[in-house]
């Protein structure tokens, strides 16, 4: 068994660094109170039946 102590000083005499993990950091918020874009194309997605689309 060895100690995580001897191990880090073993890495540094010879010149090894550990890879640090980082947290990833969320850059947008969305915020709730701005306005939805509009639909422009008008998609309609209701359906008569099941596996049926009205055309």
């Amino acid at each position: 068994m060895v100690d995580h102590k001897r191990v880090a000083r073993i890495m540094r005499s010879i010149g090894l660094e550990g890879v640090r993990l980082r947290r990833r950091h969320r850059t947008t918020l969305a915020n709730p109170a701005t306005a939805k874009a509009p639909d422009l194309i008008g998609h309609d997605f209701t359906a008569a039946a099941v596996n049926r689309k009205r055309s």
